[in-house]
């Protein structure tokens, strides 16, 4: 008796071990860039205006710091030097009070996450057209923010680069979406490509980076992606190509509960926003001077006009945490739409605000 209950455990073992070996067998890797978040993801999670250690609210008997986003030379680096009204001999770019209007209203914006930088950035690293030692480490992991002031710039720089993105924004169904992933990542295969979502009242703007899409089997796809409130860890958004589904759980910025994201055919479709549409630099709408004089040395162009201490307000530091998210204030929306030099398109006006507004219906 005791030898038989041994063989059907035994045989019950087998039983086991073969269902799971069939359910683990039915994943499919079937397009991979090769990226891995555990080395080619940041290492620190999205973060606002200020980094804490912490990771609460306010963050009590936390060191915090405070981070730089954009500066003059980055606007330089967009526009070019009509943005400035002047440059002094050892280059650094003063303003004009539009573009420096322009400039602090995005730093508003960029205050409340910093999703689409780290997305964009992260692809940037991985695909070569940016070095990860020129910020301070052999790989993208192993960065630090902290005292890092050319990579937070770096990281808002990329961020701003989705005002940019309109004409260039591939908005599709799912099922369509993932064979344009499986496609370029097998025509490309180190390039990740950056993913916008939304919830599926469009609020809780997120990007995130896609690098691998994997057969589930039985119509269900998963696309493996690096998302950075999730520091080293494997996240993938569920497409269920049978019910032209997408799903996922994440949220705007990592101080957020997490909430469902999800969409059904073309109604709140995933966007992958694309990386060369970001390289060079762009059309000023709003610069109405011509550009500065013979001063700037192009040798040595992006040294930053820094902000001063009077420039920020308590409110300043404890916005993003009051308020971290979702506002539709016409305050922190850009008072100009650049959109990059195409003289064959028109300049459309920006209406999507990743990792810190609402998309509007």
């Amino acid at each position: 008796m005791k030898n038989r209950n041994c063989i059907i455990l035994f045989l019950l073992a087998l039983v086991i071990l073969f269902t799971f070996q069939i359910a683990v067998a039915k994943d499919t890797l079937i397009a991979d860039t090769g990226f891995r978040v555990g080395k080619d993801g940041f290492s620190f999670e999205n973060y606002g205006s200020q980094v804490c250690t912490s990771n609460s609210m306010w963050g009590y008997g936390s060191e915090c710091f405070r981070v730089v986003n954009l500066t003059s030379a980055e606007m330089v680096r967009m526009f070019g030097t009509q943005v400035c009204k002047s440059v002094s001999a050892d280059g650094i770019c003063t303003l004009t009070k539009v573009a420096e209007k322009w400039m602090n209203e995005i730093n508003s914006i960029v205050a409340n996450g910093h999703c689409e930088g780290m997305a964009v950035l992260s692809s940037l690293f991985y695909s070569g057209l940016k070095n990860p030692s020129e910020y301070g480490a052999s790989s993208t992991n192993k960065l630090t923010l902290k005292n890092n002031q050319a990579l937070q710039r770096e990281i808002a720089y990329w961020f701003t680069t989705q005002w940019f993105m309109d004409d260039y924004l591939i908005e599709n169904d799912p099922r369509t979406q993932v064979e344009y992933l499986k496609k370029q990542f097998q025509k490309n295969p180190n390039t990740p490509l950056p993913l916008g979502i939304f919830q599926r009242n469009l609020s809780g703007g997120h990007a995130i980076t896609a690098y691998a899409v994997i057969d589930h089997g039985n119509g269900i796809y998963y696309i493996m992606v690096y998302d950075n409130n999730y520091p080293n860890q494997e996240r993938y958004i569920t497409v269920d190509t049978n019910k032209n589904t997408w799903s996922y759980q994440t949220s705007t910025n990592p101080w957020q509960s997490a909430g469902n994201y999800s969409g059904q055919g073309k109604t709140n479709p995933i966007q992958i926003g694309p990386v060369e549409p970001r390289l060079g630099t762009f059309r000023c709408d709003f610069c109405t001077q011509q550009p500065a004089s013979s001063g700037w040395d192009s040798w040595n162009p992006w040294q930053p006009s820094q902000p001063s201490d009077s420039d920020y307000s308590i409110w300043d530091i404890l916005n993003p945490w009051v308020s971290p998210s979702d506002s539709t204030s016409p305050s922190v929306r850009p008072t100009a739409t650049p959109q990059p030099y195409q003289p064959s398109q028109p300049s459309q006006p920006s209406d999507r605000y990743i990792c810190s507004m609402d998309r509007p219906v």
